[in-house]
């Protein structure tokens, strides 16, 4: 297995792999993080991520 590569979520086909694995965390966990309105934040993705404020990598 090679070197891991990081990509900075920006396009669609990244962003639904980062949606993804947010939601199975949540389903991991087993908690609701309404009150963290986490629903909104995946739906939004990238959102407050985003450049050049944020910053969101997938670890590939």
């Amino acid at each position: 297995m090679g070197s891991p590569t990081f990509i900075q979520v920006q396009s669609s086909p990244h962003i639904e792999t980062t949606r993804e694995l947010f939601l199975e965390y949540q389903r991991a966990i087993g908690i609701d993080l309404c009150f963290q309105n986490f629903s909104a934040e995946v739906a939004n993705l990238p959102g407050e991520y985003a450049s050049p404020a944020g910053r969101l990598y997938l670890c590939l």
